[in-house]
């Protein structure tokens, strides 16, 4: 068996002269320990071969490649198609396919009429909240994430098991829909979600198709946002309210101080402009009922708004 390894920036095949076929050995410097999960196309940016009844059409191609090795055909994009379909960060809200302008621009006045295509959830059972985020990747990928396990599942255009798994969990969370909300950095390295147990900034291990999980201290009583440089993440710590704060670049969560939030305003709900981001969270007086108001809070030198309903 003829067998040569082909070594870049961000990944390393391994080139099968026998079958003709190219294999992923390692990704961003870490050897796989399992077939990644995530399309290579949208991970790294592979090649696919045309149809053309050659051995060599199989499988793909590092993203280096501009032409078979074997055959001399000009490759293309994997999943090339795919990577406009889903507009970050969420969709509509729950998770329907969304399609930019440029792609629907010149349909046929007759394709209203034509059958949608039957779309899946990961699984039968759950409360899924879905998001279009890179993680690492080179284009976006649609990530799903379930709400009552903590589980991420990573959508797989093309292939016959359309939604896979990550392995471990970043925790349950059980905020009401009009409240959850995630966050990512400028450069979609990760993504910070609310749990139960905390605020966590989530990143992907792709050579192992695990996720790894940063947690701050206290109980989620919001989403999380982004603002500037800040990731926010509202928490309970006893009966003590306070923002975890994360900086683009930093490796642990931060606390915003009494410094950093010089003031803090309540106003009502109605005729209330909105003009900033927005927190949306439940909170809990010590007769357990839920609470909601408005509050403008300047942070870090900019606004937000936190949405707390009576």
């Amino acid at each position: 068996m003829d067998e040569f390894t082909w070594t870049f920036k961000d990944s390393s095949w391994e080139q099968d002269d026998s079958s003709k076929v190219f294999k992923i050995r390692g990704i961003f410097g870490q050897k796989c320990e399992i077939e990644p999960i995530a399309p290579l196309g949208l991970l790294l940016g592979a090649k696919s071969h045309p149809a053309s009844g050659v051995p060599c059409e199989k499988g793909l191609f590092p993203s280096e490649f501009k032409s078979c090795p074997y055959c001399g055909s000009n490759l293309f994009d994997a999943h090339g198609s795919y990577a406009d379909l889903w507009l970050p960060p969420y969709g509509a809200g729950n998770g329907l396919k969304l399609f930019p302008i440029k792609s629907t621009i010149n349909q046929k006045v007759g394709a209203c009429n034509e059958k949608a295509s039957q779309f899946l959830l990961p699984s039968r059972d759950g409360r899924f909240a879905f998001c279009s985020t890179k993680l690492g990747a080179q284009k976006r990928l649609l990530v799903s994430v379930q709400r009552d396990s903590g589980q991420l599942w990573i959508f797989r255009p093309g292939a016959t098991k359309k939604w896979e798994v990550l392995i471990g969990n970043a925790g349950e969370d059980t905020l009401p829909a009009w409240s959850w909300s995630l966050a990512v950095d400028s450069s979609e390295s990760g993504l910070c979600l609310p749990t139960d147990k905390g605020p966590v900034w989530v990143t992907i291990n792709w050579a192992s198709s695990s996720i790894k999980v940063d947690r701050a201290l206290g109980r989620s009583v919001g989403g999380a946002i982004r603002v500037g440089k800040y990731l926010l993440a509202p928490v309970l710590r006893g009966d003590s309210f306070t923002i975890a704060c994360r900086k683009e670049g930093d490796t642990v969560w931060s606390e915003c101080s009494q410094s950093l939030i010089p003031k803090l305003f309540c106003h009502s709900c109605a005729g209330t402009p909105v003009k900033m981001p927005i927190w949306a969270f439940p909170s809990l007086t010590r007769t357990s009922r839920l609470h909601i108001g408005l509050v403008a809070a300047a942070m870090f030198g900019f606004s937000v708004q936190i949405l707390l309903m009576v």
